[in-house]
């Protein structure tokens, strides 16, 4: 057969149904694959996008447990380190039972002088109790920075002071620990920062010189106690001692007794009296301190400390009554007790009547902090308060006193620090 066109047209004139069916069965088929192909499609697509949404949910989950593995890390613990916690509990233990051999072996280094401070302050603390160790990791590994908040009992002292000490542990070969009491500089600014940046840390001393503050004004007793022991006017005996003498003496020391509050009231005025007549005296009299001792506005031992006399130096003489000595001091009247000076006719050396600020030696420089102290706006316990210098911090030394106080430049101001928790290096 001829495939003309004629015979096309004829063929698809009689058969024009069965092909219009055929061409429709065939485009339902494209239709139907298309949407098959389309539904595979998305079915692939949804089942991509869970696979996707699957793994972006483990890194995230992996993210934060790595994240909470270092927080972990870096936070106070108090349960986590019990070697590092007995270690602290052993060290107060000895510092508060003058057992020296002991700190030997738990403190990398031990100098005479350390052995003597051990010994003076064993002798007027009865215990340190309530220890808490709050330990981050160190610098280096199997290294670790300790916080320990306590309260000292104080002999003849019924209210403990509450505190807070920063302590480096290292880890011996034989696995053991040792607390590094002897800082190098890197170590020293590593603690600092921590105390400057990490706010459990901030917040730890801050409540702890808050409760410190918080007892100094709950108990006048604790608080005159605490200020004759940065004046180093404590005495403490070392002969035939017992906690009752101790006791005794302690509380002469601070003069914490109503009867001696309410006979200093009576005596002020008479006090004053004796001391302007006496000065009229054409012989002037003079004192000499034997030692560094207080001189106070008042002829009591619960009176406010306005200076100091060093060993040696020569004050005029105004007035005298039941173991007081009434002194020009720096052009005001002052009080020191007469057990700690000797009256002489010589004025010779004689610098209680100079202006304070002429009393100092300039010496610029940089001091660093020993440990935790307050910063005050002048020259006494009672000045205000300014804020508070972390162990480590140095500050711009403007002048030294002899009052035992240092000059410093605090964050642009003037400000004062007690010397002994200052050193230079």
């Amino acid at each position: 057969m001829k495939f003309s066109i004629d015979n096309i047209k004829k063929f698809v004139s009689s058969n024009w149904k069965y092909l219009a069916g055929a061409v429709a069965f065939i485009l339902l088929v494209v239709i139907l694959v298309a949407l098959s192909n389309k539904e595979n499609e998305t079915e692939q697509q949804k089942e991509e996008q869970v696979i996707e949404e699957q793994q972006a949910e483990t890194e995230q989950q992996q993210e934060e447990q790595e994240t909470e593995s270092v927080e972990q890390a870096n936070s106070l613990s108090t349960e986590d380190y019990p070697e590092i916690n007995n270690l602290i509990q052993l060290y107060f233990t000895s510092m508060a039972n003058n057992d020296v051999e002991t700190l030997k072996g738990i403190l990398a280094e031990v100098l005479p002088e350390d052995e003597e401070a051990v010994k003076k302050g064993s002798e007027y603390t009865e215990s340190y109790n309530n220890i808490i160790c709050y330990t981050k990791p160190g610098k280096i590994e199997n290294s670790y920075v300790v916080f320990a908040s306590y309260e000292a009992k104080f002999v003849g002292i019924n209210t403990t002071a509450p505190g807070l000490l920063s302590f480096y542990v290292l880890t011996k070969e034989d696995g053991s620990l040792y607390i590094q009491n002897k800082l190098e500089d890197d170590i020293k600014e590593y603690i600092q920062s921590i105390v400057k940046e990490d706010t459990e840390v901030a917040n730890l001393f801050e409540a702890s010189q808050k409760r410190y503050e918080q007892a100094l004004e709950d108990d006048a007793a604790l608080k005159e106690f605490v200020a004759s022991l940065e004046s180093g006017e404590t005495e403490v005996s070392n002969e035939n001692e017992n906690t009752e003498q101790v006791a005794e003496n302690t509380q002469e020391t601070t003069g914490q007794t109503a009867e001696n509050t309410e006979e200093t009231a009576e005596q002020t005025t008479e006090e004053t009296d004796n001391g302007a007549e006496q000065s009229q005296e054409s012989t002037t009299l003079y004192v000499k301190a034997k030692e560094n001792v207080n001189v106070r506005n008042d002829a009591s031992e619960t009176a406010d400390t306005i200076g100091k006399l060093q060993g040696g130096e020569v004050a005029e003489k105004t007035g005298e009554k039941d173991g007081w000595i009434c002194i020009n001091y720096k052009g005001q009247l002052g009080y020191v007790k007469a057990d700690y000076v000797e009256t002489t006719s010589d004025g010779t050396g004689s610098v209680s009547k100079e202006i304070s600020e002429n009393s100092g030696s300039e010496s610029n420089g940089v001091v660093y902090v020993k440990e935790t102290v307050n910063v005050r706006a002048g020259m006494s316990q009672d000045s205000e308060k300014v804020g508070t210098a972390y162990a480590g911090e140095q500050f711009t030394k403007i002048m030294d006193y002899a009052e035992g106080w240092t000059k410093i430049d605090y964050n642009g101001t003037e400000a004062y620090i007690k010397t002994e928790f200052l050193e230079t290096r």
